[in-house]
């Protein structure tokens, strides 16, 4: 017998930003679909995020995996 669920159990930690409680959220990648891709798609569309927010709220990207993945393809070239 097994205990089969899709996702993740609930974040239970608190996280703080310069301080103050805040929201964490992790975008992983899957497939076969281009990291660079996602990212600047991501980009994209935080202005409209944030315009869907109260503007107490502050979106604030804090790691960017694609720093190293655009390294990788200028040190392998074309």
């Amino acid at each position: 017998m097994a205990h089969v669920r899709d996702g993740f159990p609930p974040q239970t930690n608190i996280v703080r930003v310069d301080g103050q409680r805040a929201s964490l959220m992790t975008v992983l990648k899957n497939g076969d679909v281009s990291t660079l891709d996602i990212i600047s798609r991501i980009r994209a569309l935080l202005p409209f995020i944030a315009s869907q927010l109260p503007p107490q709220l502050r979106i604030t990207p804090l790691s960017d995996q694609s720093i190293f993945v655009r390294g990788a393809n200028q040190r392998c070239g074309p």
